[in-house]
């Protein structure tokens, strides 16, 4: 396979991993099979995402929002802020970005039980989200937050 060809099979891969992992977050009576397929699903995306030419910071971000989440999903608070502090380090500048980061550093402290961290991270979310230019990008971030906070 020529550097091309590699090329799209990892773009292909990233983005198909990524939504199936979609998939496995929306199903409602998932298995414990299910359960480690959407983890390893969500790890092989990121994975692909940092193997392709045009990755960077802010990309692998997304990915480690969605490790992030699957983890508080999975009920793995630690891990779940890990992957999160692993996305808002690399989040760069964007109000999206940053509001996703702190998200999923709410989601995964709530998880984990810290009340106190999960109340500060949502409000940063909160501010980060309200300064989000597009509003769909908004939106999206919006309706997270609102199924976050209950």
């Amino acid at each position: 396979m020529n550097e091309a060809e590699q090329a799209a099979a990892h773009k292909w891969m990233a983005v198909e991993y990524f939504n199936k992992t979609w998939a496995y977050l929306d199903q409602q009576d998932r298995s414990a099979e299910d359960d480690e397929q959407m983890l390893l699903h969500a790890l092989a995306s990121l994975y692909h995402w940092t193997q392709r030419p045009d990755c960077n910071a802010e990309k692998c971000s997304i990915g480690y929002w969605q490790v992030s989440r699957v983890y508080s999903v999975l009920g793995n608070g630690h891990e779940a802020v890990a992957w999160a502090q692993k996305c808002l380090s690399s989040a760069g500048e964007p109000a999206f970005n940053l509001a996703c980061a702190h998200e999923a550093l709410g989601r995964g402290y709530r998880v984990a039980g810290d009340q106190a961290n999960f109340a500060s991270h949502l409000q940063q979310a909160t501010e980060f989200a309200s300064q989000i230019e597009d509003a769909d990008d908004r939106k999206v971030v919006e309706s997270d937050l609102s199924n976050l906070r209950g």
